[in-house]
């Protein structure tokens, strides 16, 4: 058995260094333990045993039963050896075959398609099935070629035999043994097949015949194992460079074959076969060895037969002429004189009944068209467009069949109108008024309009500026067909004795300008920009005095941010683009901190390593990796995650946060590859996340999202959130119903609707997306909260001072309303008090207008101060001005108007929204801090405490314990 092949481990490492290709058998054998072995072989025909006696087995015996092998049908010996020089080839994919000794395999197409050939001689004997004979290969190279060759056409006999390696063939035999041995070079490297043990496997697998192909000259100078296998073939005259072939049939033709296509293709010899056929004729075929009854085989004898239509035709003798078509055209004239033309039918409507002539059809129309249809079928109306004139004198391009009398004219009318103009209608539609448009004067104010033809304009359709003079002395600024205006709305300025809160000249409709206003509604017209610092971002602010209330309440701040990101960045373009020289020329347009819409470009990056000057491996647009490929082979191999030998100038990535370079095309594939868990990508080679990227930035902001998604967990019940939303904005569709804050009302409305759709459409589904947090909620209810407070500020008043009330109540409410996002802490407390002090106006404006006592006026006027201040209306500031106001109202014999239970109400719930938001904010900032889990049911919870190893949490949702480790 040592004699046989030794085992093969997986690892090859393990062969070369630790020798565990040496079985337990041979080691006892090299270690001197005695043994005995079998001398008579029953399996080999004694031509083909000589080839192992003695040079690997040196007393083996034939036992008798192998004398009795018949010989090989259709050769002139059991064994042979062609040898021949064409050369082999290297396999180009070695890493195909992990198996191999030297890691390489090898092929010879010219020994594949020579032992196919012989394969398929063998085969058409007539006495070997494919189970009777194997080929083997002695190299996996040479296995894949015969693989591949045998699924051509050509080798479809062969396709049933047994093909496989020497290596894999250990302990089995055949009949016929079909041996390539590949190796064929000048230097004389044979590789494996010096090793005693592969020959000894490879010549003794065959029981009757053994056929070999191979380059005996780089054989027997490669291994004097050969020398001595060459000199017992040559002394059985069976090595050459042609193999002899006997015909069974023509046992004196002997044939020599050194090529593939030197084999006869029926198993014989080149002889024509000329033995008669069963219905009398010789076989035309070459000599074929199988078959000779002609059972099988066909005659191809082209005779005269006589078909079931009468017809006769020249085809071969096999063919049964009841199954042919007859192809004689018949000679046949129809009706309308022309031939049938179709061919035999005596079967398909023989007296042409059923079909009509297909021929073209002759006949013309009355205007000597020709018809387009077949010659059997009725003509169908012309359709050819001829030029015809109607009636009324146009022409027309009609078709030939339609009638010009049927046809209306729909061209256009060339009648003239009473008033000389043209008649714009159809020719057949009935002329009417004329609609064409003139300049036409207005007899009540002269002024020209353009109107019909047919029209009489008066002063209301007058659409130019009025011309009248009002009272005041402007022009009015009404159409010249509307009503004039009574009062002036031309802005002037303001000409009364009384200073406006904010110390600017404001300009007052003309109406206005001499009425006595206080200071807080002359400010209301300044138009002047506000341009006071900003409490938070420390912005000039853009809006108007007038609408700023002085600087009391501003509008939302429109710069840009400018502060620095968590991406060290400030607010700013996105700077990812193409170099220069690159041909695609890709830019992202949008903010560094958004989706970029560039694409990942693949060109190759055009700069130079500062180091070495030599090009840089990168791709363009992204940051250029540290290694160079002329520079550092050794370290450039050793990042390659999977090395595709086709591309000869790969690409890398460089991650900036562990400093690795990966392969781009593996990169990306993994960067793409979808996730189990919610967790930020990590480095192929370290584990280290992946904070930065610039090629995979979008991929980066995905994730997180997707983890702050997951975060707003936390906040509390979801759908909690969500019934208090829909609660909510039904309170606000009973408020609606307001008579003076009706149009704000309506707008906030308006834009939750559109948050309850999505929340309706998606209460039934398992998954929902998040559609509304905590935040959201608590801006909404305060944004309802101010519209309630305003609304109840401006009840209870007279004509003159509600109507200035609404009108300081609408500027709060549109404040308010425009906001995009939640408020900071001093916009809140700002919004609060002109709130409170929009409540303090009423009672302030109704005390000045009605008092006279000269204590109630002291203490009025002690209001007026912190009432008419521009500084945000503080807690101080309400507690005195109420206190003045309730002491001037006693004087005058008012009942106490208890306005500071409604004022500290609306104080402490606005209080409590903004505690709230900033205790949310808190919880938003610390939301890192914990450590997040996934249970078995798949849900995602944290732990907000940082805990130790080995302790257990619990899963909110389904109550399951985990058990955490160290990471």
């Amino acid at each position: 058995m040592f004699q046989q092949l030794r085992p093969n481990p997986t690892v090859y490492q393990l062969a070369r260094k630790y020798h565990l290709d040496v079985s337990m058998f041979e080691r006892a054998v090299n270690n001197g333990i005695q043994l005995k072995r079998l001398r008579i072989q029953h399996r080999m025909h004694p031509s083909i045993s000589s080839l192992v006696t003695p040079h690997i087995y040196p007393d083996l015996i034939d036992h008798d039963s192998v004398w009795s092998y018949p010989p090989i049908s259709g050769m002139t010996g059991n064994l042979f050896f062609l040898t021949h020089a064409y050369a082999e080839a290297e396999v180009s994919s070695s890493h195909l075959f992990p198996m191999e000794s030297d890691l390489r395999s090898r092929k010879n197409y010219f020994e594949a398609e020579f032992i196919l050939a012989l394969c398929q001689r063998l085969l058409r004997q007539g006495c070997y099935s494919p189970h009777d004979i194997t080929i083997l290969a002695t190299y996996s190279g040479q296995h894949f070629v015969f693989q591949e060759l045998l699924q051509e056409a050509q080798y479809e006999d062969c396709k049933e035999v047994p093909c496989s390696v020497v290596d894999s063939y250990q302990g089995e035999e055949n009949k016929i043994i079909l041996l390539s041995l590949v190796r064929s070079n000048e230097a004389a490297k044979i590789g494996f097949l010096k090793i005693k043990n592969r020959v000894c496997v490879a010549l003794s697998r065959a029981k009757w015949g053994l056929y070999m192909v191979g380059n005996m000259d780089s054989l027997r100078n490669g291994s004097t194992i050969w020398k001595k296998i060459e000199k017992v073939l040559k002394k059985q005259k069976a090595i050459g460079p042609e193999l002899e072939l006997q015909c069974p049939v023509h046992k004196q033709h002997i044939m020599k074959a050194s090529h593939p296509s030197h084999f006869p293709v029926g198993g014989g010899c080149n002889m024509p076969c000329g033995e008669k056929m069963p219905c009398g004729h010789p076989c035309l075929i070459p000599c074929h060895s199988f078959d000779r009854e002609h059972v099988i085989l066909q005659c191809m004898v082209t005779t005269l037969k006589k078909m079931a239509c009468g017809h006769s035709k020249e085809m071969a003798c096999h063919l049964d002429p009841a199954g042919e078509k007859c192809k004689t055209r018949c000679p046949t004239r129809l009706k309308c004189g022309h031939k049938c033309g179709r061919k035999c039918h005596v079967s398909d409507d023989p007296y042409h009944i059923e079909r009509f002539c297909e021929k073209a059809c002759k006949r013309l129309c009355k205007d000597g068209h020709k018809c387009t249809e077949k010659c059997g079928i009725i003509c169908p109306p012309c359709m050819e467009i001829i030029d015809r004139v109607l009636p009324c004198g146009h022409s027309e391009k009609l078709r030939c069949y339609m009638d010009v009398d049927d046809y209306v004219c729909m061209q256009k009318c060339s009648r003239t109108l009473p008033c000389g103009h043209p008649c714009r209608l159809k020719c057949s539609e009935a002329c009417g008024e004329c609609r064409y448009f003139v300049e036409k004067i207005i007899l009540d104010c002269g002024h020209k309009i353009h109107a019909e033809c047919s029209s009489l304009p008066s002063e209301g359709a007058c659409t130019e500026s009025c011309k009248r003079k009002l009272p005041c002395g402007h022009t009015c600024k009404n159409l010249c067909g509307d009503v004039c205006t009574i009062d002036c709305q031309v802005l002037v300025p303001y000409r009364g004795d009384i200073q406006s809160a904010c110390d600017h000249k404001p300009k007052v409709p003309c109406c206005n300008s001499e009425a006595k206003m206080d200071p807080e509604e002359l400010m209301d017209f300044c138009d002047a920009r506000c341009s006071m610092v900003l409490p938070g971002c420390k912005h000039a602010c853009k809006g108007k005095c007038g609408k700023c209330l002085g600087g009391r309440l501003h509008q939302e701040c429109s710069e840009p941010c400018g502060r620095p990101l968590l991406c060290g960045h400030a607010l700013e373009l996105c700077a990812w683009q193409c170099q220069k020289n690159c041909p695609r020329k890709l830019k992202c347009t949008k903010m560094c901190l958004e989706m970029c819409d560039r694409e990942p470009c693949n060109q190759p990056c055009p700069k130079k390593i500062k180091k070495c000057k030599h090009p840089c491996i990168g791709i363009c647009g992204e940051p250029c990796p540290p290694i160079c490929r002329i520079c550092n082979p050794e370290e450039l191999a050793e990042i390659q995650i999977c090395r595709n030998e086709t591309d000869q100038d790969p690409r890398f990535v460089y991650l900036p946060d562990c400093g690795h370079c990966i392969e781009v095309e593996e990169m990306d594939q993994y960067m793409k590859m979808e996730m189990e868990e919610i967790e930020m990508k990590k480095c192929p080679r370290c584990g280290k996340v992946i904070w930065s990227s610039v090629r995979y930035g979008n991929i980066i902001r995905q994730l997180y999202q997707d983890i702050a998604a997951v975060k707003e967990k936390v906040f509390g019940d979801l759908w909690q959130y969500k019934d208090d939303f829909l609660k909510s904005f039904q309170d606000l569709v009973q408020l609606s119903e307001s008579d003076h804050l009706q149009t704000e009302f309506q707008a906030l409305q308006t834009s939750a609707k559109s948050k309850v759709e999505q929340i309706e459409k998606f209460r039934n589904v398992s998954d929902a997306p998040i559609m509304i947090n905590q935040f959201e909620l608590v801006l909404f209810e305060n944004q309802k909260k101010v519209l309630r407070k305003l609304d109840a500020a401006v009840q209870g008043h007279g004509d003159a001072i509600q109507a200035r009330l609404v009108r300081r109540a609408k500027t709060i409410a549109d404040r308010a309303l425009s906001r995009t996002r939640g408020w900071n802490d001093w916009e809140l407390k700002a919004l609060a008090g002109e709130v409170a002090r929009l409540q303090l106006f009423g009672l302030y404006w109704k005390l000045q207008k009605e008092t006279a006592n000269h204590e109630a006026t002291e203490h009025i006027r002690k209001a007026e101060a912190p009432l008419l201040s521009l500084e945000t209306f503080t807690d101080a500031m309400n507690e005195a001005v109420r206190r003045e106001l309730d002491a001037a109202s006693r004087i005058c014999g008012e009942s106490d108007i208890s306005n500071h239970e409604r004022i500290m109400i609306l104080q402490v719930e606005i209080g409590w929204d903004l505690r709230l938001r900033y205790e949310l904010s808190l919880q938003a900032m610390h939301l890192g801090q914990g450590l997040w889990y996934k249970c078995p049911n798949g849900h995602i919870y944290a732990n907000w405490e940082r805990i130790e190893a080995m302790q257990e949490s619990k899963c909110n949702e389904c109550d399951k314990d985990r058990r955490l480790g160290n990471g």
